[in-house]
């Protein structure tokens, strides 16, 4: 009855359109299919002052085309294409073609990449001898101190030009075990060390198309100091500089901090007065090192005094060396009192003030983002967390209050599945949210700007994850805060092609900024549609390919299964007893996913079934109620991925009951993929992965 009534309605629709139209020609070319526009050039190479124009090979008529230049201080663009070298440098010109095509209205987005190369010009006077050159003395540039626009205050700007932004999260935060730290000589060792690619020119441009306002870039400076001096070691410096001059460049805000930075916050709160005096020392040398280097930037860098580390963290375990404690060693928890963290979070916010402002330069006035009591916003509203005082001319007017925001947090966090978020729920909807961050009014009343540094929801597969994101950007606007998207390597940024991974996601950006970002993804956010249909192993069938061992999966605390020690690399997390194939099976350095990788034209109906150490079997020396498990395991995470530490856009929660126990059947994706994508909610011990090729039903 469905498909005779679509017959008749496409019938009427297409009745109407003869007579609206006149003649059946004009249905026909309605109907007509055109060939895909392309730009004649893709690349072009200009001096400074020379003009060209873009042409467009296969312009449908009637299309409407518009031209945009990526960096117009590089290059400029005309409504007809005609692209003018301004100064020496690269940019792409965007070229956006809307037409028609049988019918259906299409926008193609091309690209040009723009090469600009300065004019040489001879000099007028050549020195005349050899004698004459190396005589002349050597002086070192003298930086230019950028422009800076302080005609705005710190609460005017998150109201009005810092949203949306976005964090570039496990980059170069990024570290590796402490014996690892201590032979790497490159940047790059740290910011592909979590598996993420390089930060190229091309991410950050990527980032600001979809009128993104704000790049945050968590930093962890002891990657590449000294332990005793703490000085900073020039590469890491001229790595991050080389980042942030990327976003300002492309128009947006850069926010620096110090973030987790393997843990030594944990020395603030430390018994040892030594180690006290130490965390002060590698504080106060950190900021004055960033803050020369950087005080001659514009208004668009913002520095941040710490993460969410002020807080109980202050009292988190120290190793002998004084960092998070590995596998084996003993840690040294701190003892400050609830009141005492309070007071010590003040004096660092202070010292980190009174540092920035001792500088010169534009640091006399640049805006600071003061990290809250652990960025909680019940906690930092507390009577005893107080602002730090800053230069009387600044008074109050340079200076945001940073939270997060990940509530509820069985929703927004990486690990469960239980709850959702709905608009109009009582419990975790609108209402609720609109409550939590309307109690930053008491900051914003008093004159400061507000600035969410990380909010989200980790995992793109759960519902309604762009009914969240859009009432999270009304909220904040309603109150003048500004929502900064915390963004890791598998959530929406791909950062192997340079676009946001689910359309939905995209288009909402572009929608709510006016931006051009990239929505060609082809996977949308929300639930993977995925029946893993569950069955017995028939007895008797071997596996086709097999792991057996002990991997303490991560729970993504760093630390050796339920409530173990600190791990520090994958042979901590991972110890393999027999693999069918050691080629086919990998796992990552932090122990939180496996990739095996299997030859699936190989096999008609591919299961997997896995094992794990009873619950039963474990302790997690509390003494209190046995483990379940259900509650060491949690939910399965399984979809697929083209290369290992890849990024997964079809992975779908399974629920404990489906899989334990059980095969399931391996996502058709992954056969076209390569690698499947595993983990597991919470911080099970499995002691076997195993593929069955199983008889058809």
């Amino acid at each position: 009855m469905k498909n005779t009534l679509k017959k008749a309605i496409t019938f009427v629709l297409a009745l109407a359109m003869v007579l609206s139209c006149g003649t059946f020609a004009n249905l026909a070319s309605a109907k007509t299919k055109v060939k895909t526009p392309s730009l004649a050039k893709k690349s072009i190479s200009l001096k400074v002052g020379e003009k060209q124009k873009l042409k467009i090979k296969n312009q449908p008529k009637g299309s409407k085309v518009t031209f945009t230049s990526k960096d117009k201080k590089v290059a400029t663009v005309t409504k007809k294409g005609v692209v003018k070298a301004v100064a020496a440098g690269n940019t792409k010109v965007i070229v956006k073609v809307t037409y028609k095509n049988k019918g259906k209205k299409v926008k193609k987005t091309l690209k040009a990449n723009v090469k600009v190369e300065a004019v040489t010009v001879a000099p007028t006077v050549a020195p005349t001898t050899k004698a004459a050159v190396t005589a002349a003395p050597t002086v070192n540039p003298v930086p230019t101190v950028a422009p800076f626009d302080d005609s705005k205050t710190a609460k005017e700007l998150s109201a009005n030009e810092m949203s949306p932004g976005i964090n570039i999260g496990n980059y170069l935060e990024a570290t590796l075990d402490k014996d690892a730290r201590k032979t790497a000589t490159k940047p790059s060792d740290f910011e592909t060390a979590w598996g993420s690619k390089l930060v190229t020119k091309e991410t950050i441009d990527s980032i600001a198309a979809y009128g993104f306002k704000t790049v945050r870039i968590p930093v962890g400076w002891s990657n590449m100091c000294d332990d005793k001096t703490y000085e900073i070691n020039p590469l890491y410096m001229k790595r991050v500089q080389e980042i942030v001059d990327w976003v300002i460049e492309d128009g947006m805000y850069a926010i620096i901090n110090i973030h987790w930075d393997s843990q030594w916050w944990g020395q603030f709160g430390s018994k040892s007065e030594a180690w006290r005096a130490e965390a002060w020392k590698r504080y106060k040398a950190f900021w004055t090192q960033i803050g020369e280097n950087f005080k001659n930037h514009s208004d668009k860098l913002i520095f941040e005094s710490a993460n969410e580390e002020l807080c109980g963290r202050l009292n988190d375990p120290i190793a002998a060396d004084g960092y998070v404690p590995k596998t084996g060693e003993m840690g040294y928890r701190g003892n400050l009192t609830e009141d005492e963290q309070y007071e010590t979070t003040n004096k660092i916010n202070q010292t980190f003030v009174d540092i920035v402002r001792s500088q010169g330069g534009n640091n006399n006035k640049r805006y600071l983002l003061i990290a809250g009591f652990g960025t909680n916003i019940e906690d930092t509203c507390d009577d005893r967390y107080v602002m730090p005082t800053d230069t009387e001319e600044n008074g109050v007017s340079k200076m945001f209050v940073s939270v997060h925001y990940y509530t509820p947090w069985d929703y927004c966090g990486d690990d469960t599945t239980t709850i959702t978020w709905d608009r109009d729920s009582e419990n975790h909807g609108i209402e609720e949210m609109r409550s939590h961050l309307g109690e930053m009014s008491k900051f914003t009343d008093a004159g400061y700007g507000v600035i969410i540094g990380e909010f989200g929801v980790c995992v793109p597969q759960h519902d309604n994850v762009v009914d969240y994101f859009t009432a999270m950007h009304e909220i904040s606007a309603e109150y003048g805060l500004v929502p900064v998207l915390w963004d890791a390597q598998h959530m929406y940024f791909d950062r192997g092609n340079n676009l946001i991974r689910y359309r939905d996601v995209a288009e909402f950006y572009n929608n709510l900024t006016g931006g051009h970002g990239d929505t060609s993804a082809e996977a949308v956010s929300g639930p993977v549609d995925y029946d893993p249909d569950p069955m017995e192993v028939p007895d008797g069938l071997e596996p086709v390919f097999s792991w057996e061992g002990t991997w303490y999966k991560n729970d993504g605390s760093g630390a050796i299964g339920q409530y173990r020690n600190q791990a520090g690399n994958e042979g901590d997390f991972v110890i393999t007893d027999s693999c069918t194939d050691g080629s086919m099976m990998d796992f990552n350095s932090w122990g939180y996913q496996a990739f095996p990788h299997i030859n699936f034209k190989d096999y008609d109906n591919l299961y997997m079934y896995v094992t794990f150490l009873p619950a039963s079997e474990q302790d997690d020396g509390t003494g209190e109620e046995p483990l379940t498990d259900e509650g060491v395991i949690g939910d399965m995470t399984l979809g697929s991925c083209i290369e290992v530490n890849g990024n997964s856009s079809d992975a779908a929660k399974i629920p404990f009951n489906d899989f334990f126990g059980k095969a399931v059947r391996i996502p058709k994706l992954a056969k076209s993929n390569g690698y499947i994508y595993l983990t597991f909610a919470n911080a099970p011990i499995v002691t076997g992965i195993y593929f069955y090729n199983m008889p058809t039903k």
